[in-house]
């Protein structure tokens, strides 16, 4: 059977065949254990029963037996056209008519970096281990940005960390290509890694939205706090969040804010001072203070002065990285491949899978 892709997100349209043939998922691989959950459907870890080669199987339910879902018609579109080693390889797609699923075969990777940052003792993301992930996230960026792709919900929970400790950048249901002249959704990206500019309804935000997302997981990284918790998922309350540790917006600083059709939304908020340098300081110690300036660059509110994945990858603190030897790997089947508990949506550009990560609540600022 043939499926069309209906250009999502403005990538190519094109054709893809599915084994269609196939009485259950058993006849091409073994499923040893159910490894995550979410709305699209389930995460298996599997054994490709001809090769013996391990796979992890993203389970998508299809409710039209001609097309696919769009968030998932996304992530194929990514991942079929773009490789990159640190980027999540894509093997192949198998339909079990049985229960009218598609399955994705991807790479199978041990854990991801939300399981590493929040339930792994600390030690096991030491300096040059944060430096090195980091690194491989920066090259995975900057190779999507370089090919006009944003990829709009970078978080710890969709970066995979593999045996050969190589960081690769997951879950691409919300990618979307630049080029592409319709107008941005801004109902993308989960709450604590939001840009500012997307909250205030710039329908024309550029790949700076990335940027920002990976400075709140650098400091996640870095200190094992989520930098920003919204009490709940509204634009309000992401937006005061942001606010309570950015400081107020400036029209000086940040020309043309105050046309955004959100601005509304920050103009009964206090004015108050950044504490974003007190927060650093006071929550990243020692040889850890290197990453402070890495962190600032990132969290810049005006899209346009944000650092750029390329000019990120210049700086000395990337050069003369090693590959560490992997530490003592889990299988982490008990941690999820995408752990979200999420209610089951139309998977479209018009509607959001929006998600809290842990709440870790910040140690408190002391007032010097």
């Amino acid at each position: 059977m043939r499926f069309l892709v209906n250009s999502p997100s403005g990538f190519p349209i094109f054709f893809f065949t599915i084994k269609q043939h196939l009485p259950t998922i058993d006849d091409y691989y073994r499923i040893v254990d159910q490894i995550g959950q979410g709305g699209y459907g389930s995460v298996y870890k599997a054994f490709e029963n001809k090769t013996g080669d391990l796979v992890a199987l993203k389970k998508v339910k299809i409710m039209d037996t001609t097309k696919v879902p769009l968030s998932c018609a996304r992530e194929i579109s990514a991942l079929k056209g773009f490789r990159h080693e640190n980027i999540v390889d894509f093997k192949g797609i198998v339909r079990c008519s049985r229960d009218n699923s598609l399955y994705l075969v991807l790479e199978y990777c041990n854990c991801d970096l939300d399981s590493l940052i929040h339930h792994y003792p600390r030690s096991n993301l030491n300096f040059d281990r944060i430096r090195s992930y980091f690194s491989h996230l920066l090259q995975a960026i900057y190779f999507l940005h370089s090919n006009n792709v944003v990829h709009r919900d970078i978080k710890p929970a969709n970066i995979l960390i593999n045996r050969k400790n190589c960081a690769k950048l997951a879950d691409f249901g919300f990618a979307r290509l630049l080029t592409d002249s319709r107008p941005m959704t801004i109902k993308v990206m989960t709450p604590s890694y939001t840009a500012p500019e997307v909250l205030l309804g710039d329908n024309s935000y550029s790949s700076s939205i990335d940027m920002w997302s990976l400075g709140c997981v650098l400091y996640e990284m870095v200190t094992g706090i989520v930098l920003f918790r919204p009490s709940n998922s509204t634009q309000v309350a992401q937006l005061s969040a942001i606010h309570n540790i950015c400081g107020s917006l400036s029209l000086n600083d940040w020309q043309g804010v105050q046309k955004l059709p959100n601005f509304i939304l920050v103009e009964s908020f206090s004015n108050c001072q950044s504490q974003l340098n007190q927060i650093l300081s006071q929550t990243i110690k020692g040889e850890y203070e290197k990453f402070i300036p890495m962190i600032k660059s990132l969290l810049i509110l005006n899209p346009e002065k944000r650092i750029t994945a390329q000019e990120a990858l210049q700086d000395p603190l990337f050069s003369n990285i090693s590959l560490q030897q992997p530490f003592i790997f889990f299988d982490s089947h008990s941690f999820s491949f995408a752990k979200e508990k999420l209610n089951v949506k139309a998977l479209n550009e018009d509607e959001s899978l929006l998600h809290s990560p842990p709440r870790v609540s910040p140690p408190p600022l002391r007032v010097d």
